[in-house]
């Protein structure tokens, strides 16, 4: 496996997007006391298959390390789309950072005739605040990337990946907000998203450098 960095990607246009759902009561864990935050975001990322359908670990190694308490450098392979032909809509991704507050998800290039390349390269984080006086829990995910290759966006399908990665986070929240209400919390509301495309050569520097991105140029 070699790591997909958004700077060697192909789309003039880069992906940025963030997802979030916000619970006012946090559900019951299996002793029947109230997740924590912490907890409840670490039920989320070891039960991340049931909010991400055909995605997971391809092997129990891959599989041990990701459900255990420091999951960094685990391998998962995320399908946001099932039945396209080739690997048009899924590919390999590595946990490259971990804390008790949010993991990072970085695309990765695996064998070709295995998971060849991930449709978009960059990376996903999945985080969580919370409110300690109102209690209120936001869950959140929040990506930068751009597509891959020419035979990932075809001219036609300008933003179809990007559309078709939208779609899946927006789902992933339904399905959180469906658990937790089967676990007796309440979601308060699922956010509007944030998606913004604008030309990766007009946004480029302020993201490989450390300067803070407070406004993001409009435009193709």
């Amino acid at each position: 496996y070699t790591l997909q960095t958004i700077q060697n990607a192909y789309s003039r246009l880069i992906n940025l997007d963030r997802f979030a759902i916000k619970m006012d009561v946090l559900p019951f864990n299996q002793s029947g006391e109230r997740f924590t935050p912490s907890e409840f975001f670490d039920h989320i990322r070891r039960d991340i298959e049931t909010f991400a359908p055909k995605s997971g670990c391809d092997n129990d190694t891959e599989r041990d390390l990701w459900l255990s308490d420091d999951p960094y450098t685990a391998i998962a392979n995320i399908t946001l789309v099932d039945g396209i032909v080739g690997n048009l809509a899924d590919g390999d991704v590595m946990c490259t950072q971990y804390s008790e507050c949010c993991w990072i998800f970085s695309t990765l290039r695996g064998l070709a005739f295995e998971s060849g390349d991930h449709p978009v390269s960059g990376n996903r984080k999945f985080g969580y605040n919370f409110d300690e006086e109102s209690g209120e829990f936001e869950f959140y995910i929040q990506g930068a990337d751009r597509v891959t290759r020419p035979w990932h966006n075809l001219a036609v399908f300008d933003n179809l990946i990007y559309d078709q990665g939208a779609d899946f986070w927006n789902e992933f929240m339904k399905d959180l907000k469906v658990e937790t209400l089967r676990l007796q919390g309440n979601v308060s509301e699922i956010s509007e998203p944030v998606s913004l495309r604008p030309n990766w050569n007009r946004i480029k520097d302020k993201l490989i450098s450390d300067e803070p991105l407070t406004i993001v140029p409009c435009g193709n």
